[in-house]
């Protein structure tokens, strides 16, 4: 399904907010292609801290985004230093809200706007962290609903606007959000979206939580 244009700019837009130039590119072409392999720096390994995950999601993401952008205009025969690089472009989306932020409110808007800006990456980077935690897929396997942790608490669909039916947005990703299954037999997050995020801040209550999860999933799916 295509989106439409405008769809994906105002996205772009919206990930800009946040310093996330390469998401469009990474999530929807990477990501979605080898999650729960190697070759996907937005899956969470084994016994890996957010904090770690956080520095190598953001720039593994970020260097699978430019590779990606690199063969796609190599193909057109198209410059990378065109605006037609994806890349390029979000780079001056996310320069719109430093700028906008010092010319209103000067050095102290701009300390602000990057520190949200930080901030927000990493809860992005969080929610990737706790939908795939520990799941793992051979490269030829299709990709299927245990592939990533599902959650069908009703606050965490309404305020993240279906995209707590994690399992189904993978196996089903040109579904639109208000149609995707509930899966209530995929793997569940052992609590919201929300707390979820928040305890794994804590590396070692986290371990402690998901390791007997993780046990019984590779019983279940690996064996």
């Amino acid at each position: 399904m295509e989106l439409p244009k405008i769809s994906v700019t105002l996205g772009r837009l919206l990930y800009s907010m946040i310093g996330n130039p390469d998401f469009s590119i990474e999530h929807v072409y990477i990501h979605h292609a080898f999650l729960c392999t190697d070759k996907d720096p937005a899956t969470a390994k084994k016994g890996e801290s957010v904090y770690r995950f956080f520095l190598r999601s953001s720039f593994h993401g970020h260097l699978a985004a430019w590779r990606f952008e690199r063969d796609r205009l190599n193909r057109s025969k198209t410059s990378l230093y065109s605006l037609e690089n994806k890349m390029l472009t979000g780079y001056l989306m996310c320069l719109i809200w430093p700028i906008l932020y010092l010319s209103i409110s000067g050095f102290t808007g701009l300390v602000i706007c990057l520190s949200l800006m930080l901030a927000g990456k990493f809860v992005f980077e969080a929610i990737n962290y706790v939908e795939h935690y520990g799941l793992v897929r051979s490269v030829n396997e299709p990709i299927a609903p245990h592939h990533s942790w599902n959650c069908n608490t009703r606050m965490s669909y309404i305020v993240l606007l279906g995209l707590a039916r994690h399992s189904a947005h993978h196996e089903r990703g040109q579904t639109p959000y208000w149609q995707l299954a509930a899966y209530p037999d995929a793997p569940q997050m052992p609590y919201g979206y929300l707390i979820s995020l928040l305890v794994s801040m804590v590396p070692p209550l986290w371990f402690a939580i998901m390791e007997p999860k993780l046990q019984r999933w590779h019983t279940q799916y690996q064996s």
